[in-house]
Order: C-alpha cells, then structure tokens, then sequence
C-alpha cells in the first residue's frame, strides 16, 4: 500500500506516541495535533489522506471537528475516529455525522 499522509488529533501524548510510532513504522506520515484548534489551523495549510480523530477532547469533542471537516473545504477528506467512546450510539451517531470509520481503543 501508498504511504499515508495522517493527521492524528489525541489530546493524550502517550496515546499520540503509541499510534504514531506504528502508523510510522508502516511508513506513514503522521502529524500530531493536541487540540481541535491546532488541527483546523494545520488543515489550512495542508491536507492530510486521513483524519483519525478522538472523540472526548478539552475543548471541543471530535464529533464538532467532523461537522467542521464535513461543511468545510475538505469536505471528503476520510475521516476515522479511534476512541475509547463504545457504545453503540457514539458508532452511530459518529457514522451518520459523516466518519468514514469508528475504531475503539
């Protein structure tokens, strides 16, 4: 497969490491953004392959920066949450908003 450029918004530094270092070791590029914020200023400047997106975030969930992605100039930009949020209404709600995926952590 491609190498993937990825852009990875985790509030949890341990959590961003762990997921970078085997996104990385499959060759992917992964930039790192610790709030919504940060990752919507880095989308302006360039696009990534792939979004994976937490859910629970300080101050804004990743459920706001879907919506963002969605009604924005991305628009079809896959999105992929990886979460610790299970339960089936999170899944649906989330692929019913526009996420492309849902994976638990």
């Amino acid at each position: 497969p491609q190498p993937m450029r990825i852009d990875l918004l985790e509030d949890d530094a341990d959590q961003a490491a762990l997921v970078s270092t085997w996104l990385e070791g499959d060759g992917h590029t992964v930039r790192w953004f610790k709030s919504s914020n940060e990752l919507m200023r880095g989308l302006h400047r360039e696009v990534p392959d792939v979004l994976l997106l937490d859910w629970v975030l300080p101050e804004s969930s990743g459920m706001d920066v879907l919506t963002w992605v969605r009604q924005s100039f991305l628009g079809k930009v896959p999105v992929v949450f990886l979460t610790a949020q299970e339960r089936e209404e999170h899944i649906v709600q989330a692929l019913s908003a526009g996420a492309d995926d849902y994976l638990i952590k």
